[in-house]
């Protein structure tokens, strides 16, 4: 068997997830690389890259792609030996939490392909869905739109309106739709997705984890705790019976689903699906990911609902530095752990401190503008009970000085 057929059946293992059956085929290429040019001994890495990327070793996926490039680099090989090993150096980077390192790279990979190929090409279609992904990480909503509906216009013109490849940008799109508060929008996406993804590949294939996912999320987001319940758990149900504990949205899925059980009041389900989230999401990512951050603040509130306030302070303090050490104090994404804590403060009658972490939320969200209105309008509210909460302080407490309430040893950060 020639390399090319070796490593085409390594890949294709890797995709259906039969790692042992790649590992061995991986070796044998990697004993005889010698053999091969430059070029050839880059792919090689490429794959070996893959192969960590899909045991969830994102550090030693890094490293063997990032020599790839290298390797490319020191022999002044031509940007097109680069181009797949640049997409996926930058999708570990995304991953990673990586922001700035995943855009270079991202956008080095579409320059290439935008300056080979004409508008419409199918080959663009990964490159414009990768800038999509990336800028709606940053925040960046409309131009994450921008990017997406390029390439499912391609998608749909190329591989038919219920194509796969249609169908995994839709929930891509969808998920951007759902960020910017556009749910009717987001619904549609997930719905379209939902239907042709079983119709291609059936009801307990992986390929339906990320739409299950959103799903769930978008189902959240509208207030539907109990109509979320399904699809979360058909989503782990699946990775269960395929063996993929390893598989790079199981945190995710224990995440959405343990905030759809905090909703819901199942507070105990709801402790060890967070804690099952973070585990995998600490081992997978490192302890300053910022979806590390976005568990940690969900614990805390979870702690906060059931009078545990040492434990929420924890969970909220860590929270906090891990997210502002991400996005910065201006950042909306900083919002969430702000207003926890904020009730944190509300509970432990530290209500001044409170009106100032909710007045900070408003602000953040005015001053960035780009924001759903129901986040905003919540935010309000929490503020105006906080003045009722100060009013009611003062009535019993007249005079300058400062209010006992005040006084709670579990001041937040």
């Amino acid at each position: 068997m020639d390399y090319e057929t070796r490593l085409d059946q390594v890949i294709k293992q890797i995709d259906a997830g039969a790692l042992d059956e790649a590992k061995a085929g991986l070796k044998e290429l990697v004993q005889n690389k010698a053999r091969f040019s430059p070029a050839t001994q880059a792919t090689i890495l490429g794959v070996v890259g893959l192969w960590h990327q899909a045991q969830g070793n994102y550090q030693k996926a890094l490293s063997s792609a990032q020599r790839g490039i290298q390797l490319l680099e020191n022999c002044r090989q031509p940007d097109e030996a680069k181009e797949s090993l640049y997409t996926l150096v930058g999708a570990l980077h995304r991953e990673l939490g990586n922001a700035t390192e995943a855009r270079h790279y991202f956008e080095a990979a579409l320059a290439h392909k935008e300056a080979q190929l004409e508008e419409g090409h199918p080959d663009l279609m990964v490159a414009l869905s990768n800038m999509g992904g990336i800028s709606l990480d940053n925040a960046e909503y409309e131009t994450a739109v921008n990017y997406y509906q390029r390439a499912l216009s391609i998608a749909q013109k190329q591989f038919g309106v219920e194509s796969s490849d249609a169908a995994v940008i839709q929930v891509n799109l969808g998920e951007v739709y759902r960020v910017m508060g556009q749910l009717s929008k987001a619904s549609q996406m997930f719905t379209e997705a939902y239907q042709s993804l079983i119709q291609h590949y059936g009801l307990e294939s992986p390929s339906l984890i990320p739409v299950l996912n959103n799903i769930g999320s978008l189902s959240i987001e509208c207030g539907m705790h109990a109509e979320s319940l399904p699809f979360l758990t058909q989503a782990i149900a699946i990775l269960d019976s395929k063996n993929q504990q390893a598989h790079p949205l199981l945190g995710n899925l224990c995440h959405n689903l343990a905030c759809a059980h905090r909703e819901l009041g199942n507070h105990e389900q709801t402790e060890q699906l967070l804690l099952k989230a973070l585990t995998i999401r600490l081992n997978r990512l490192g302890e300053r990911h910022q979806l590390v951050g976005m568990t940690l603040n969900q614990l805390g509130m979870l702690y906060v609902q059931t009078g545990q306030f040492k434990m929420a302070q924890s969970s909220l303090s860590r929270a906090y530095d891990v997210l502002l050490s991400h996005y910065g104090k201006t950042h909306p994404a900083l919002c969430p752990v702000i207003n926890s804590l904020g009730q944190l403060a509300m509970q432990t009658q530290c209500y001044e401190h409170a009106k100032q972490l909710f007045e900070q939320c408003i602000e953040i969200l005015l001053n960035h503008g780009d924001y759903q209105e129901a986040h905003l309008a919540a935010y309000h509210d929490n503020l105006s009970e906080a003045f009722k909460q100060l009013a009611l302080v003062m009535e019993k407490t007249p005079g300058p000085s400062s209010h006992p309430a005040e006084k709670s040893a579990l001041l937040p950060v």
